[in-house]
């Protein structure tokens, strides 16, 4: 980052010309012996534009030391050592908005939607944890840089898949396309909604299990959501899900589910609602959990993309409709 200044001074003087900017950065989450290792795929080299006014962002060490030290809490007589750490990306917001009051970061959760957006297409674990809002230079000062919601609980998150914990340009186009088409939707005027209320709950229980490291609440969250989608009689409520998640991976294009995997879904699912847990889990309890993943965020994009698609879940009788029943699974 050309001409970066480490610590520059306070900005005395704002109005409404004076830039401000809400960021997301995301750390390399490699193993520390790895991390100095190149990336398997080209990484971000410049600003790529995935809405109007969000940009994913390449971050410089200058600009990561910045984020770091506006975040970590300082404490007294006291230096955090941030050796083998490594500033990934930033997912930003120009102009930020400002009618809330200006050091408030974010106020219309656009820029955190945009963030819950990118795990349907990739899912990471960029939380906000590194969460700023730089008013002024960012480069070169005079600037204030304010701290996101660091310590809420959407700061953390982790991936079900850690071996591939990063956006990259390759995913960029379908970001892009996925938030244009999000934001691009009228809200519904009662309660500004986007999405129709079985999909707008969808979408909340999959970014929440983001936020959750434990399969035991990530799996429960996943059914939950996939379960709001499929159900709509509480009579015969594990062949309702057992049959209709099968047609729902075809639709949305997701690996197959078998009529046992099926089954072994909804008895995942069931084991842990009802609080019997799982003990030490088993790589086929993390790939069950992984598959039923993948079918709600395929699920959830396509709904996005595709408004007559998203219609299926209108109501219980557009469900029953567009997954009839069997009479037996095979």
């Amino acid at each position: 980052m050309t001409g970066f200044v480490e610590f520059a001074e306070r900005i005395a003087y704002i109005d409404n010309t004076t830039p401000i900017v809400d960021l997301v950065m995301m750390l390399d989450q490699r193993p520390h012996a790895t991390i100095s290792n190149a990336f398997d795929e080209p990484m971000f080299a410049a600003e790529t534009r995935i809405a109007d006014d969000i940009f994913i962002s390449p971050v410089d060490r200058g600009l990561g030391d910045l984020i770091l030290r506006a975040c970590d809490p300082p404490g007294e007589n006291f230096a955090p050592i941030r050796s083998g750490y490594r500033p990934l990306l930033a997912i930003a917001r120009r102009p930020a908005p400002r009618d809330d009051g200006l050091s408030v970061f974010d106020a219309d959760r656009r820029l955190q939607m945009a963030v819950a957006l990118t795990r349907l297409i990739r899912p990471t674990s960029v939380g906000l944890r590194y969460s700023v809002r730089i008013i002024g230079d960012p480069i070169s000062g005079p600037r204030q840089v304010c701290p996101g919601p660091v310590s809420h609980m959407d700061a953390y998150a982790w991936t079900s898949y850690p071996d591939r914990d990063w956006i990259a340009p390759s995913d960029a186009d379908a970001i892009r396309e996925l938030c244009c088409a999000y934001f691009a939707l009228p809200r519904e005027p009662e309660h500004q909604r986007r999405l129709n209320l079985k999909l707008t709950r969808a979408l909340y229980y999959h970014e929440y299990a983001a936020h959750h490291r434990e399969i035991d609440v990530r799996c429960t969250l996943i059914a939950t959501a996939l379960e709001a989608l499929l159900n709509t009689n509480p009579v015969r409520a594990t062949w309702q899900f057992t049959s209709r998640i099968r047609r729902l991976a075809v639709d949305v294009g997701a690996e197959k589910v078998s009529g046992a995997r099926a089954t072994a879904m909804y008895e995942l699912r069931s084991r842990l609602a009802h609080g019997v847990g799982l003990g030490n889990a088993t790589p086929e309890h993390f790939a069950i959990y992984a598959h039923m993943e993948s079918v709600l965020r395929r699920c959830l994009a396509k709904s996005i993309l595709e408004p007559q698609f998203a219609a299926r879940f209108d109501t219980a009788d557009s469900i029953d409709a567009a997954f009839p029943l069997p009479s037996s699974i095979t």
